[in-house]
């Protein structure tokens, strides 16, 4: 029993080294709605916090269409027998007037992966939104085992106002994506 006891706490004790050894390496951002990667990021053992100051459409009298993208790229370091699985949410906040609309995206994959964007549109004249859902296996990507990977999520919008004059604006202020390693089946 003693050595039963001794060698599940060794083999616990590597599990737990072993999944220390992920690391989230820089985020990369690029995009209309993050120039020059300006984006704020914080990363803790299970999310990695990413704020827009800059991710906003403000009242703009020579259109009636606004667009916004920001592309994340997030190299990630993943363990022998091991994978990375993420999931991701968006928020941002719409004041609409009139008929005014706005539709918001964001996509999470990997290379090789295929992501269906989750969307939402916004008619609402005030709106807190968010886009996507944490820890939901529907809208998660995950890493080949033992692979290291680049994990990417795009968010972008466009704002369709119905006159030039309109005073809608969008801001999307951060993306919060969660992610755990699991051993590989």
């Amino acid at each position: 029993m003693k050595n039963l006891i001794i060698a599940l706490s060794l083999v616990i004790g590597s599990l737990t080294v072993e999944a220390q050894i992920s690391q989230v390496g820089a985020v990369v951002a690029g995009g209309s709605g993050c120039v020059g990667g300006n984006v704020k990021t914080s990363v803790t053992s299970t999310n990695i916090y990413v704020a827009y100051p800059a991710f906003q459409f403000v009242p703009d009298s020579r259109s009636i269409l606004a667009r916004a993208n920001c592309s994340l790229a997030i190299p990630v370091s993943v363990p022998q027998g091991y994978r990375w699985v993420a999931s991701a949410v968006t928020t941002g906040l719409a004041r609409l007037q009139g008929n005014d609309r706005v539709k918001a995206s964001q996509e999470i994959f990997t290379a090789g992966s295929v992501d269906t964007p989750q969307v939402a549109t916004l008619t609402s004249a005030n709106k807190l939104f968010s886009i996507g859902r944490l820890n939901s296996a529907a809208s998660s990507v995950q890493t080949a085992c033992g692979q290291d990977a680049i994990l990417r999520l795009n968010v972008s919008a466009v704002l369709q106002k119905t006159a030039a004059t309109s005073l809608s604006r969008l801001t999307l202020t951060k993306s919060v994506l969660n992610y755990q390693l699991v051993p590989c089946q």
